[in-house]
């Protein structure tokens, strides 16, 4: 469990506490920091385990290495509703486990704009982020 002195790395999911947790929500949250695919929009989004570990790994061998960790890479699937993105991040297996391993998923915009409604609704289980560390992320 990370706390609130935790840095937050680019691509990264830390588990931190839902400071404010009532009957039925989650008492862990995945923070993690993402962008936009040319580096602008970072931002920080927080995350259910169930949000986070329903995404399979997406199998592109061939391209995982070429995509920087952290970055939102749109990608256009026939018949899709809304846009999706490739997102390489580094997690763990689950929850209780503290090995990371790096893996891409296949997130909607929508999956997005939930993380980062959360995070605004709840400032105080993010990590603080340092301006030094903020500098050279």
């Amino acid at each position: 469990m990370f706390t609130r002195k935790t840095k937050l790395k680019m691509g990264v999911a830390h588990q931190v506490a839902n400071t404010n947790s009532k009957p039925n929500s989650a008492s862990i949250y995945i923070a993690i920091k993402v962008e936009d695919v040319d580096g602008s929009n970072e931002r920080k989004l927080l995350l259910t385990e169930y949000d986070l570990y329903s995404h399979s790994d997406y199998k592109c061998p061939n391209l995982a290495g070429k995509l920087k960790q952290g970055r939102c890479y749109p990608m256009t699937a026939c018949g899709e509703k809304q846009q999706m993105f490739l997102l390489k991040i580094k997690r763990a297996d689950n929850i209780y486990d503290k090995t990371l391993y790096t893996v891409v998923i296949r997130v909607s915009q929508g999956w997005l704009e939930k993380g980062k409604a959360r995070a605004a609704k709840n400032k105080n289980d993010l990590p603080e982020q340092g301006f030094w560390s903020n500098l050279f992320d």
